[in-house]
């Protein structure tokens, strides 16, 4: 029978496991042992003898992994594994899959949203609306806090995986000018995405 442990399920909203397109158990015969959340010193206690661990933001080195025989898969619950020593993984024989593109929507739609928030200044706004600094006011408005156009403006993208270009298509249909910096072997360079 396969065992299966989950290292962090609490890294994940409990909203997540109810949509059936992102996570379903499997159907074959296993032991399923979760946790809410693992700290470092109890890592390898918690996977042994397991054949998969799945896991989000529980970090997983080289002298983890050696000292786990039986593990077979690292499924990673997030597009990132920067958490998991992937060399280490495929000289162990141990493969390493993750959810590419899960987020990409509502990471860009983020921030996009936070671009507006911030060129509107709109924590400024909020917080003088708790404080009632509108209703102290004689005319109809005040200036405290800029509010500046985000058309126009430039932006910046670090990257240009499938979050970076989703953000560019956002920012290029609200009217900003996108430029990508990515590395290539001479250092990093700045791309142009706007035709």
């Amino acid at each position: 029978m396969l065992k299966i442990t989950f290292l962090d399920k609490g890294a994940l909203p409990e909203t997540i496991f109810w949509k059936k397109h992102f996570f379903r158990r499997p159907q074959c015969q296993h032991e399923w042992i979760e946790y809410s959340y693992t700290p470092p010193e109890l890592v390898v206690e918690r996977a042994q003898g397991c054949e998969v661990i799945i896991t989000n933001k529980v970090v997983l080195t080289r002298e983890i992994l050696q000292v786990l025989p039986s593990l077979k898969l690292i499924a990673v619950t997030a597009t990132g594994v920067n958490n998991i020593d992937v060399v280490a993984a495929q000289e162990l024989g141990i493969a390493v899959r993750n959810v590419p593109a899960y987020s990409t929507q509502s990471v860009a739609e983020h921030v996009i949203a936070m671009i507006f928030s911030l060129k509107h200044s709109l924590m400024g706004w909020y917080r003088d609306q708790l404080s009632d600094r509108w209703a102290a006011q004689n005319q109809f408005c005040y200036f405290d806090h800029p509010v500046k156009d985000v058309a126009g403006s430039t932006l910046g993208i670090i990257g240009s995986g499938t979050i970076g270009q989703e953000v560019a298509r956002l920012a290029s249909a609200v009217g900003m000018k996108v430029q990508f910096a990515e590395r290539c072997s001479v250092g990093p360079v700045i791309c142009r995405l706007n035709k």
